[in-house]
C-alpha cells in the first residue's frame, strides 16, 4: 500500500470534482456494469451520495451539497488559509479491497495524521480502467467542526501514515513494502505529473534515471552488504558507472552528494544530468543521510579524493618591473615566468600543495629569491585557487579490480597536481653570485 499526501488547498470544489466526476484526472473513469469507475464509499458526512442513476441508468454526479457542508464548517477557522487536503492510498496492480475494508482503513489512517471525529472527511474508490491499481480520494477539512480550534498541521503526514499502511498489507495479505529511509526502502513516489507525462509507474521506472541509480545501488547492497565508508561506497557505484561527487557549503562543511551515470548518454549524446541525493531519495541518499542513516564513516582525508573534494593547491602570481639584464638571469634560472607584451613587467608564478606550513615556507623562498634577484624591486602579489575542469573520457571498467578504479578516479575526481616546494628543497646561491 503507498499513501499519496497532496498539498492543503484553500477550497473543495475543484478536488471533489476531481474525485467524482474524473475533471483533470491522469486514467479514465469508465468502467464497467460488474465495477464501476467511481464508487462513494462514503465518510462523517450528513450529505447523501453524489453519484445518483437518472431514468436511463446514467450516472449523474452533484456535489453540491457535499461543497456546502465542508465550507460551512471550514467558516469556523477564519484565520486560516488553507482549509482542505486531498490524501490517495493506493494498493498493488491486480489487489482489491472491499468497500468494508477501505472503510476500515482511511478512519485509522486519518487518526495516525492528526485528526479525530470532530473533522469532516469524505473518500471513494477508483477503479482504473487500464487495469492499474485500485485507490481511493480522501478529501478532509483541516477545520474541525468545534470552534476556535487550531487547523490539523500536516507536515508530517507522509512520515505519520507509513505504519498505518504496513499494518492493513499484513492484515489484509498484501505485499509488505518498506517504509521510506529503512534499509530496504528503494522506491520512490512519482508524482501525478510525472505519472502522466511517462505513461504510468512502469514507464517512470524504465525512463528515471534516479530510478536506475537506485537499482545499481541496492545491487552493490546485495552482492558487499552495506559500504562502510564513503569512499567503499564510491568505489562500489564507480563499478556500475556511477559517478559519485559531494560539494561544500560556504563554511567548508560537506553539504550535498551528486549522483551521475557514466553509461547512459542523453539525446545529444553527452552525459546524463547529475542528480541530487534529494532527488535520488531524500531519506537515504544525501551525503547527511549517507552518514547519519546509512552509517557510512566519512573522514576527509581518506574519502575527499574519491568524491571530488581533494584539497586544491593555491597559484601565486607576483609581477615585477624588470630591466633586460633581470630578465636574462630569470631565464637562465629556468624560473616558470611569463612576459607581459609590450611591457617591463614579468609574472612569475609559486605554487603549493599543503596550506598552513607550506605557505609560509613559500613566502619565505619567494621573497628570499626576489631579494637575490632584484636587490630593490617593485611587486604585486594575487592569490587564486586552480579549479580544472576535467572532461570524462572513459566510462569505468567493471572487470577492473579495485586498486585500478581508486586509480582510476584519482585520474577523474582530483586536481591536476601543480609542482611544488618542499622542506628539502635548497637553492644554489652561488649560482646566483655567477648571474649577477
Amino acid at each position: 500500500m503507498i499513501h499519496s499526501p497532496t498539498p492543503s488547498r484553500p477550497t473543495c470544489g475543484p478536488t471533489l470534482n476531481y474525485m467524482y466526476r474524473g475533471v483533470g484526472h491522469e486514467h479514465s473513469l469508465t468502467g464497467s456494469k460488474d465495477k464501476p469507475a467511481v464508487i462513494h464509499l462514503g465518510g462523517n458526512l450528513y450529505s447523501p451520495n453524489p453519484m445518483k442513476k437518472d431514468g436511463q441508468g446514467n450516472t449523474i454526479v452533484d456535489t453540491s451539497d457535499i461543497e456546502e457542508e465542508f465550507e460551512f464548517v471550514a467558516n469556523n477557522n477564519k484565520t486560516a488559509i488553507n482549509k482542505f487536503k486531498h490524501y490517495i492510498i493506493s494498493i498493488e496492480k491486480g489487489a482489491e479491497l472491499t468497500q468494508p475494508q477501505w472503510l476500515e482503513v482511511i478512519p485509522s489512517y486519518l487518526k495516525a495524521l492528526g485528526y479525530d471525529d470532530t473533522h469532516k472527511w469524505t473518500a471513494c474508490i477508483h477503479n482504473d480502467s487500464r487495469g492499474q491499481c485500485q485507490h481511493v480520494h480522501i478529501l478532509t477539512s483541516l477545520i474541525s467542526m468545534e470552534p476556535n480550534r487550531s487547523a490539523v498541521k500536516t507536515s508530517m503526514d507522509y512520515e505519520q501514515g507509513w505504519p498505518v499502511m504496513r499494518y492493513f498489507e499484513h492484515k489484509f495479505q498484501l505485499t509488505e513494502l518498506a517504509s521510506p529511509g529503512t534499509e530496504n526502502d528503494w522506491g520512490v513516489e512519482y508524482s501525478k505529473a510525472r505519472l502522466k507525462g511517462y505513461g504510468g509507474r512502469e514507464a517512470c521506472k524504465q525512463k528515471d534515471l534516479a530510478a536506475i541509480i537506485r537499482a545499481r545501488i541496492k545491487n552493490l547492497y546485495a552482492e558487499r552488504g552495506r559500504p562502510k565508508t564513503i569512499k567503499e561506497f564510491a568505489i562500489g557505484l564507480a563499478e556500475r558507472n556511477i559517478r559519485l561527487t559531494a560539494t561544500k557549503g560556504e563554511d567548508g562543511k560537506v553539504k550535498g552528494a551528486l549522483y551521475q551515470l557514466l553509461d547512459v548518454k542523453g539525446k545529444d549524446g553527452k552525459p546524463t544530468a547529475i542528480i541530487s541525493g534529494s532527488k535520488l531519495k531524500a531519506t537515504r541518499f544525501t551525503f547527511n543521510r549517507l552518514i547519519s542513516n546509512e552509517k557510512m564513516n566519512y573522514k576527509p582525508e581518506r574519502d575527499d579524493p574519491y568524491i571530488g573534494l581533494a584539497e586544491l593547491p593555491a597559484r601565486f602570481n607576483i609581477s615585477l618591473r624588470v630591466n633586460k639584464n633581470q630578465l636574462k638571469a630569470v631565464k637562465y634560472f629556468g624560473i616558470r615566468h611569463k612576459q607581459r607584451k609590450g611591457s617591463s613587467y614579468i609574472d612569475l608564478s609559486f605554487c603549493r600543495n599543503k596550506k598552513e606550513r607550506d605557505l609560509a615556507l613559500l613566502v619565505k623562498v619567494i621573497m628570499d629569491l626576489l631579494s637575490a634577484l632584484f636587490s630593490l624591486f617593485q611587486y604585486e602579489v594575487f592569490e587564486y585557487t586552480v579549479f580544472e575542469e576535467i572532461q570524462l573520457k572513459y566510462k569505468y571498467d567493471l572487470n577492473a579490480g579495485n586498486q585500478q578504479l581508486e586509480q582510476q578516479m584519482e585520474r577523474e575526481l582530483r586536481t591536476v597536481k601543480w609542482a611544488h616546494l618542499t622542506d628539502d628543497d635548497e637553492f644554489d646561491e652561488s649560482q646566483l653570485a655567477l648571474a649577477s
